[in-house]
């Protein structure tokens, strides 16, 4: 232990030393073949390019397919594989334990590998894009500037040694960049016990449309669309029941599509066999045809930091059935560009659902006030805007 301490100070000091390159740039991502967080690291990538970065990226081989190579043929960028374990969650522990001896110890090994890439790249900025809270987090000790993008809500509380660390750790050139308010609290309550807080930004999410995707016909009937992974916290089996009690109300022909692989992908198709107007279709890449055929967006999660989806939904001009928990909030105002309603009682969301089914009138207003917030405050320019702020 000792010995791996010492060769982690030398690390440390022979970064700390090395003359570094202004607009030299690692970049750490997390994320899946599909979802937010990888159309975020594609925006990250065309941003700093932009920006005149010099960029390496290190992925795992399974984040390596034919998107992201497109990516780099378009934009130049430098990617190594990285054999090391990058999809972690052991560490989200306490450190000071006789017990976690192992995963001080191979913590120490992660700050050393990192340190060593960061002296090879000759790099002065450290961006980690983060959808597993506290992972990574440690290379807040690097002596370079670091962003760390947390796409999530902490919603366990951070043990004190490392509260205190990252406190001291924060400052004007060591930031933490949320997606939301709703996760900002939350890192406050949970990290930083109420300190630093203007060293933790809010920088919304935005959406951008696919204009390759081509365009379907429907037979006009009307659609409610949720996207997103079948994960326990996107809540799908309450919005199963909501979907059956609003098509028991109706009465009237409708449809009902949950577009988005993921763990309880099956058992949700298992739980609709005998509703056959309502479909689980799986990954769809053309997202656009859905959103804009169908008539409203009904995303009743338990959480969200903020929800990308539900700003497609804004931009083409649909309104929006949302759940009174997290980052959407900041996204639909309750009674103008949509609903926000109570998912502990699925009468709530049933009726803010037929209310719009029924007054066609109130469901284009409500659409076109969504699109109106969305120019205003989503768009790919404000968080252009944003970032950049941040960076200079």
């Amino acid at each position: 232990m000792l010995l791996l301490f010492l060769r982690c100070i030398q690390a440390y000091f022979l970064l700390l030393i090395t003359k570094k390159e202004r607009r030299s740039c690692l970049v750490i991502p997390q994320f899946q073949i599909y979802g937010g967080t990888k159309t975020y690291f594609n925006s990250l990538i065309k941003f700093l390019t932009e920006e005149n970065y010099r960029i390496t990226v290190m992925l795992s081989a399974n984040q390596l397919d034919d998107e992201i190579k497109k990516l780099q043929s378009t934009h130049s960028f430098v990617i190594e594989i990285v054999e090391f374990d990058v999809w972690r969650t052991r560490f989200q522990r306490p450190l000071l334990n006789r017990i976690n001896k192992d995963y001080l110890t191979y913590q120490m090994r992660e700050l050393i590998f990192f340190w060593k890439a960061l002296k090879t790249k000759r790099a002065s900025m450290l961006v980690c894009s983060i959808s597993n809270p506290e992972e990574l987090l440690f290379l807040f000790l690097s002596p370079i500037r670091v962003l760390y993008v947390l796409h999530t809500a902490t919603m366990d509380r951070m043990d004190k040694f490392k509260r205190i660390l990252l406190n001291i750790c924060l400052s004007r050139h060591r930031q933490i960049v949320t997606v939301s308010n709703f996760a900002k609290r939350y890192v406050l309550k949970n990290w930083t016990a109420g300190k630093n807080g203007k060293y933790i930004q809010v920088v919304h999410n935005y959406y951008q449309p696919n204009l390759d995707c081509t365009e379907l016909t429907t037979n006009g009937t009307p659609v409610i669309l949720t996207i997103g992974g079948t994960a326990s916290y996107k809540n799908p089996f309450f919005w199963t029941e909501v979907c059956k009690e609003v098509a028991r109300k109706y009465k009237k022909p409708i449809h009902f599509i949950w577009a988005g692989d993921g763990p309880l992908l099956e058992e949700c198709r298992a739980n609709v066999e005998d509703c056959p107007q309502i479909k689980f279709i799986g990954f769809e890449r053309n997202v656009e045809n859905l959103y804009k055929n169908c008539s409203i967006y009904f995303q009743p999660s338990l959480y969200e930091s903020h929800g990308i989806a539900v700003l497609g939904a804004m931009y083409h001009q649909k309104p929006c059935v949302v759940s009174n928990r997290g980052g959407m909030q900041e996204s639909i105002t309750n009674n103008d560009t949509g609903y926000v309603v109570d998912i502990d009682n699925i009468d709530s969301a049933v009726e803010a659902l037929i209310s719009l089914l029924k007054d066609a009138s109130l469901s284009e207003e409500m659409g076109k006030k969504a699109k109106n917030r969305f120019d205003r405050l989503f768009t790919i320019e404000q968080w252009k805007n944003k970032m950049g702020v941040i960076l200079n």
